[in-house]
């Protein structure tokens, strides 16, 4: 009976304040370890239009799912339409995407995070998104996200490559100047109203630790009712205030 008393007390600590765990699987390779600095860093910095010295304000809420994984909500707005607020940045977890405390500026350089929004754009840590190596694939339409359990074989990883050799942005078509042609850009597409309409593809990440993630956002505007109205046609009804809210869904897939 002692003995048992001693163990219960000894797990009544991780009950009530467990850390996120973040260790991938022992069989799971990291794909890198140190950082390795953009290679146009200062002229993405002013080309993006960065708050370099600002941590970006918005909160990262996590919502279990029953099929499994996460329905995250990234408050991305940034100071509305046209504002510069930061990015917000995140960390995939075992218990949720944690939020990540760095400024724009210090991002280029950190490994801490995997993943940054703001507005409709988000940026991987990697290639001209960051220093690590995090990469994306576009798995589209094929497979439902449910039924998505493993990485299709030649998924075609890419790491953001918005930057020119001659270190000029590539814009990723939506007409703003600041906003960059990142991995994960065709989440969204403009409807007739002009709105951002979710395309329901299905990306896939290679975290730096080699972990994989699937993951499709399934809203770009608060509340739901905004969304669907952009979808189908009825978003005269709302005045783009709600604009920035990214929700969406995602998993480990080891």
């Amino acid at each position: 009976m002692h003995a048992r008393l001693i163990a219960v007390a000894a797990l009544l600590p991780c009950a009530l304040a467990c850390p996120p765990t973040t260790e991938p699987p022992p069989e799971v390779e990291p794909v890198c370890t140190e950082p390795t600095e953009p290679p146009c860093r200062d002229q993405t910095l002013a080309s993006i239009d960065v708050n370099p010295t600002q941590v970006g304000a918005g909160v990262i809420e996590n919502a279990a799912r029953d099929a499994g994984g996460f329905d995250t909500h990234v408050d991305a707005t940034a100071g509305g339409f046209g504002g510069n607020g930061a990015y917000v940045y995140g960390h995939f977890t075992d218990d949720g995407l944690e939020k990540v405390e760095v400024n724009d500026d210090d991002s280029f350089g950190s490994m801490d995070w995997d993943i940054g929004f703001r507005r409709f754009v988000i940026r991987l840590n990697g290639g001209d998104g960051g220093p690590s190596c995090v990469s994306a694939a576009n798995a589209g339409l094929s497979t439902p996200f449910d039924d998505l359990d493993e990485v299709p074989e030649g998924a075609d990883f890419q790491m953001d490559d918005f930057m020119t050799d001659s270190c000029e942005l590539i814009p990723d078509g939506s007409g703003l100047p600041t906003a960059p042609g990142v991995t994960m850009q065709n989440f969204w597409d403009y409807t007739p109203e002009n709105c951002l309409g979710m395309t329901g593809n299905t990306y896939l990440l290679e975290l730096s630790s080699g972990r994989h993630v699937k993951l499709v956002v399934t809203q770009y505007y608060d509340p739901p009712e905004a969304q669907q109205a952009c979808e189908e046609g009825a978003f005269g009804d709302f005045d783009g205030e709600e604009s920035g809210h990214l929700h969406f869904w995602w998993a480990f897939l080891d």
